[in-house]
């Protein structure tokens, strides 16, 4: 090859690496970007989305292992609605904080575990030494929007009647965290390290 050749073949694979880590940049602020107008969408874990009072409804449902199961508010103890999914990310590395509420307050209220998924909750619920009064999966959807379920973890406390005293969204970090630790008048232990 001579060396003209070997220049202008240098010179168009200098082109070529140019092209491609321009286009690279252009992905990356395209999916910041996105990122940016997503997060405008999603509500922060300290976001209300029902108002303290709300009539809530009895959860219908499933247990884990599929026979029917009826949640209602006639007891004389607040119920501690956890919403959560097995496969959820941030409700793994919620799980210290939840048992310790559970260990140090299941005497002044009943604890509930919602699951939007029915797959793996047995194993799931043996697996991280959850003791909920009930586990319901299976619920209808009209029951799920009207706590205005939109991810997990969430919480609901709801006092005898049915009425909700207070809602806290997401991971039990910063205003959940103080929240959670006002709500029950302990310290929380941290969420865990993040997993691979």
């Amino acid at each position: 090859m001579s060396p003209a050749a070997r220049e202008r073949g240098n010179r168009i694979l200098d082109f070529a690496m140019a092209v491609a880590t321009f286009a690279c940049a252009l992905l990356a602020i395209s999916y910041a970007w996105r990122l940016h107008q997503l997060e405008g969408r999603i509500a922060p874990p300290s976001a209300s989305l029902l108002a303290a009072g709300t009539q809530l409804p009895a959860i219908e449902g499933t247990d884990e292992v599929g026979a029917r199961v009826h949640i209602g508010y006639e007891g004389a103890k607040p119920t501690v609605i956890y919403v959560f999914t097995p496969t959820c990310p941030w409700c793994k590395r919620n799980m210290a904080n939840l048992r310790s509420v559970m260990a140090a307050r299941s005497g002044e209220y009943r604890f509930v575990g919602l699951s939007l998924v029915a797959d793996g909750v047995s194993r799931y619920i043996a697996g991280n030494d959850l003791h909920f009064s009930q586990v319901v999966t299976n619920v209808p959807a009209a029951i799920v929007g009207a706590y205005k379920v939109r991810g997990t973890p969430d919480m609901f406390v709801v006092g005898p009647g049915g009425r909700l005293s207070e809602e806290i969204r997401g991971a039990w970090t910063g205003s959940g965290e103080s929240a959670v630790e006002r709500r029950f008048g302990l310290r929380l232990p941290g969420l865990l390290e993040a997993g691979p």
